[in-house]
């Protein structure tokens, strides 16, 4: 695969362990427990393909258009301006649309409509909570994944991990994900650490290593 089917995520030290970025058209689940990074990650993402030529839809099911934004100000990133530009569109679906299925479609007409090559769904387990049965989650991956793939978006699918947790989710995201990025907290010497762990990325190598990472002014910075 060449760099020409890479996706550059633009997170500062990332790239480099997956061979230049995530494979084109790839679905990639980004998962954590609170306060490990996961908007903040995703909303880099979109931010740096906004800014090179790659309009992002944001699709947001947790907190308000609003709040996002004001909270990714913080980190110097303006979705404001971008939305202004046309370069990327913040969906918010926190009040819920009249079902799943008008949700979806909610979203695959703003991918459409922007042209858009990025996507972040954030997240797939507030999605899930709603749900609430396994067989109604495992048909909404289903119907998730198609549809990501129908579009030729490179997606991030936000992903919570309970504190004490060891599954990812509900269990099954991870089956249909192409691959798994994990945000890491824990507590050493009565101070927060941070590790990233990339658990599979189908179609390149990657690094297997554990890798600590900070939440700079700037947003999320691995370290060497």
């Amino acid at each position: 695969m060449g760099l020409n089917d890479r996706v550059i995520t633009g997170i500062e030290g990332f790239d480099k362990l997956v061979e230049g970025g995530f494979p084109k058209n790839s679905v990639v689940i980004v998962a954590g427990g609170p306060g490990a990074g996961k908007t903040i990650f995703s909303a880099q993402y979109i931010h740096h393909g906004a800014l090179n030529g790659e309009k992002g839809v944001y699709v947001s099911f947790g907190e308000t258009a609003e709040i996002f934004k004001e909270y990714m100000r913080r980190f110097g990133l303006d979705f404001q301006k971008l939305e202004k530009d046309g370069k990327a569109v913040i969906l918010d679906l926190t009040v819920p649309k009249l079902g799943l299925e008008t949700n979806l479609d909610l979203i695959e007409q703003e991918v459409r409509e922007l042209d858009a090559k990025r996507l972040v769904i954030d997240s797939f387990s507030a999605i899930a909570l709603a749900l609430g049965e396994k067989v109604d989650v495992r048909t909404t991956l289903h119907m998730l994944t198609k549809i990501f793939r129908e579009i030729n978006c490179t997606t991030i699918m936000v992903v919570d991990i309970s504190i004490g947790s060891k599954t990812i989710g509900t269990g099954l995201e991870e089956f249909l994900a192409d691959g798994i990025v994990i945000l890491d907290t824990s507590l050493a010497n009565g101070q927060l650490q941070r590790n990233l762990l990339i658990r599979k990325m189908r179609g390149t190598n990657h690094s297997i290593k554990t890798c600590p990472y900070l939440i700079t002014e700037q947003g999320i910075v691995i370290v060497e």
